[in-house]
């Protein structure tokens, strides 16, 4: 009895330091989302520099995995094998339960609260023509909830100018595009902004979406 009652604790402490490690559909990981439930950065310069999170994340699986590989060991051969394979099945895993989950969760919903985007397939260029700054970007869109939505979506991009000053933002224009019910599905669109004396050109993985519905805006940047 003792022997299960360790060996269900050491587990659940291996699966909690491993969802600090873990990444989810879109890209974000999971142990950032815990570090601001607490109000505590999870790098130590903004987005960037040590990750916080990781660092912990790493610690704590070799220790609690050392746990989880010493008491089986008592019982059961292999296990430091057949433990790794079950970390590997988890993060592999992760991505689908939480695509899934939050499809569960928005079952009924629609609107602006049922609209997402993919950190990890965020991809924007951007040049200079004439005044107009042209955009051609990809990005992975979600729609969790039951209904096609038909929204207006633009970038939300952190740009590179040809020259340092400080420039009014590029209003970007508006693009229509038509999301599934319960989909996610990568778009390739071209976007424009209003013209503009300003020179801009670049490439950029790090921005959002602005989504606009019945004259409401949703702005997300992960």
């Amino acid at each position: 009895m003792v022997w299960r009652r360790k060996a269900w604790i050491y587990s659940m402490l291996l699966f909690i330091s491993l969802l600090f490690l873990m990444v989810d559909h879109r890209g974000l990981n999971f142990g950032d989302h815990i570090f601001r439930w607490f109000g505590l950065p999870a790098w130590s310069r903004g987005d960037q520099g040590l990750h916080y999170s990781v660092v912990l994340g790493l610690i704590l699986t070799l220790l609690c995995g050392n746990l989880v590989i010493r008491h089986f060991r008592k019982k059961y051969n292999k296990v430091a094998r057949k433990v790794v394979v079950a970390c590997i099945l988890l993060f592999i895993l992760f991505p689908l339960v939480t695509k899934w989950a939050l499809m569960l969760v928005h079952v009924n919903d629609t609107g602006l609260a049922v609209l997402d985007y993919s950190k990890k397939d965020y991809r924007c260029s951007y040049t200079t023509n004439e005044g107009i700054v042209s955009y051609r970007c990809t990005i992975q869109l979600f729609n969790y909830g039951k209904e096609k939505v038909v929204v207006n979506i633009k970038p939300i991009l952190e740009r590179v100018y040809e020259r340092t000053s400080d420039y009014p933002a590029i209003e970007i224009q508006y693009r229509q595009v038509t999301l599934e019910p319960r989909s996610g599905a990568t778009y390739s669109m071209t976007f424009e902004s209003k013209p503009t004396e300003q020179a801009s050109f670049g490439s950029n993985r790090n921005g959002g979406v602005s989504f606009l519905l019945d004259g409401q805006e949703k702005h997300v940047q992960w």
